[in-house]
C-alpha cells in the first residue's frame, strides 16, 4: 500500500539458509548513496565469518553492472520516468562449510541498505572466464615476420587449470599458430618462472573462427597478471584489435621465431 514497507531494509536481521558453496550472493540496492557494512556468516558447525557488503545506488549505480533494470520509480507524485537499479552482489564464503544463516549489516541514515533476496552459490563446476577483450575492428600491421607476442592479461577468477581462446574474427583467410605458452608476469616481459606450453589443436585458425588450446595444470592466482605468448610463424598484415587497449604487451623483431619458451623479456624490444 501507500506509504508502506515494500522491501527490506539491512538493519541487523538473521536470515537462515541452508547449504554450501562458494559464495552468498545478495539482491541488493542502496538509497541516499552507496550503501553498505559489515555482516557475518553463520555455519552448522558454530564456526563463523565476516564479510563486507557494498551495494550501489538504486538510482545512480552503474546500468553496466546491474541485476535488474526498471523503467519508473514510485514516489509521492505518482511514477517517474527513470531506471531504477537492483544489484547482484556476492561475498565469499568458507568452501565445504554447511552455512545455517547470514547476518545482515547495520547500516546508517545516510545511506540505507536494502536486500531483495539472498541465496547461497554453488560452487562452480566446469570452466569460467577470467579475462577478454572483445574485438572491435581490424588493423593494418607490419606485415609482421615470424615474430612472438607476448600479451598482459590480468585475472579476475582463479582456479588449477588453464586455457586460452584464440580468435581470428575479422580475417579473410587463416591465420597460422606456432606455440603457444602462459606464465606469471614478474615484470614487464619478463616471467615470473618457467612458461608453460599450451598445445593448440591444430597449426592455423581458420578465417572467422576461433581456437581453445588443449587445458593444462597451471595455478591461476585471482586478481594477477598472466604473460600468454603466441608464436606467429608466417607473415600478419592485419589483426583484430580491442578500441580501448589500457594494458601494455609486448612484440619481438621480424624472423626472431619462436620465443615462447623464454622467461626472459630481452627478445620482446617492441
Amino acid at each position: 500500500a501507500p506509504g508502506a514497507p515494500d522491501n527490506v531494509r539491512a538493519d541487523g536481521q538473521r536470515v537462515r539458509l541452508a547449504g554450501r558453496g562458494d559464495a552468498v550472493s545478495f539482491l541488493v540496492a542502496g538509497t541516499g548513496g552507496t550503501a553498505g557494512g559489515d555482516g557475518t556468516v553463520r555455519y552448522r558447525d558454530g564456526s563463523r565469518g565476516a564479510y563486507t557488503l557494498t551495494a550501489p545506488d538504486w538510482r545512480t549505480g552503474p546500468l553496466a553492472t546491474k541485476a535488474v533494470a526498471l523503467p519508473h520509480l514510485n514516489s509521492p507524485a505518482g511514477q517517474r520516468a527513470e531506471k531504477t537499479r537492483l544489484f547482484v552482489v556476492t561475498v565469499p564464503v568458507a568452501r565445504g562449510r554447511e552455512i545455517d544463516s547470514v547476518v545482515l549489516p547495520r547500516t546508517g541514515a545516510a545511506a540505507a541498505l536494502h536486500v531483495f533476496a539472498v541465496a547461497v552459490r554453488a560452487e562452480p563446476r566446469g570452466w569460467t572466464g577470467s579475462w577478454a577483450a572483445a574485438s572491435s575492428g581490424y588493423t593494418a600491421v607490419g606485415p609482421w615476420r615470424d615474430r612472438t607476442l607476448r600479451l598482459v592479461v590480468h585475472t579476475s577468477a582463479g582456479g588449477p587449470r588453464a586455457r586460452i581462446r584464440l580468435a581470428n574474427t575479422f580475417a579473410g583467410r587463416p591465420l597460422a599458430i606456432g606455440h603457444a605458452s602462459v606464465a606469471l608476469q614478474a615484470s614487464g616481459a619478463t616471467a615470473a618462472g618457467r612458461p608453460v606450453p599450451l598445445r593448440l589443436p591444430g597449426a592455423t585458425v581458420p578465417a572467422g573462427a576461433e581456437q581453445f588450446s588443449d587445458p593444462v595444470g597451471f595455478r591461476v592466482p585471482a586478481g594477477a597478471n598472466l604473460l600468454v605468448s603466441v608464436h606467429l610463424p608466417g607473415t600478419v598484415d592485419a589483426l583484430p584489435v580491442h578500441g580501448l587497449a589500457l594494458q601494455r604487451s609486448y612484440l619481438s623483431a621480424d624472423d626472431s621465431g619462436d620465443r615462447t619458451g623464454e622467461r626472459a623479456g630481452g627478445s620482446y624490444g617492441q
